[in-house]
């Protein structure tokens, strides 16, 4: 009977870490599968086509479906726009976990080159970081972030208005430690 107790305790210990192991994540953008779109989306399902999951909500002004393979579209000819992501922290898909970086998948609409993008921690603490050589076609961004906090939420934004807009294809949660994070609260 001891050696079935210690043989299902090892198990469950077992799982348990097991369950803690957590792989890097992409959320994608969605685009109109043409032109850019021409009407301000708010809603996870009409800006975001995969990944959803790691979402609890998203808060998004001037946030337009791109044309085909840019994703998402900021900002208009008289309004700065962003998308800000808060990040689940329960539940099947958790997106509130340790990461050592974002890679933020971006492009220029027009003149400006710039982009903000601010991860918030749980702890209530910011990362921000301005993306100043974004190109004409899709390209990869890094954001480097303390590994030993908790993402919460991560916020892209354009700078300026009309010939400020940008394009953001995607975001990369890369998670801590070689490919894999502990999230908050397990």
């Amino acid at each position: 009977m001891k050696k079935i107790r210690f043989f299902l305790s090892l198990l469950m210990l077992f799982s348990i870490s097991v369950g803690n192991v957590w792989a890097d994540y992409t959320i994608s953008f969605k685009d109109t599968g043409g032109d850019d779109g021409t009407s301000a989306k708010t809603a996870i399902a009409d800006l975001i086509s995969s990944s959803s999951g790691y979402v609890q909500s998203i808060d998004a002004v001037k946030a337009y479906q791109a044309k085909s393979g840019f994703g998402v579209k900021l900002a208009s000819s008289k309004a700065v726009g962003y998308v800000n992501i808060t990040l689940k922290a329960t539940g099947e898909n958790i997106g509130q976990v340790k990461a050592e970086k974002i890679v933020v998948n971006a492009a220029y609409y027009d003149e400006s080159k710039t982009m903000k993008v601010t991860v918030t921690y749980t702890e209530n603490t910011t990362r921000e970081q301005t993306l100043n050589t974004l190109t004409s076609s899709i390209a990869s961004y890094d954001v480097t972030l303390d590994s030993e906090k908790t993402i919460k939420g991560i916020k892209i934004e354009s700078v300026t208005q009309s010939k400020g807009r940008v394009y953001c294809h995607s975001i990369q949660v890369v998670a801590a430690s070689s490919g894999s994070a502990e999230p908050s609260g397990r």
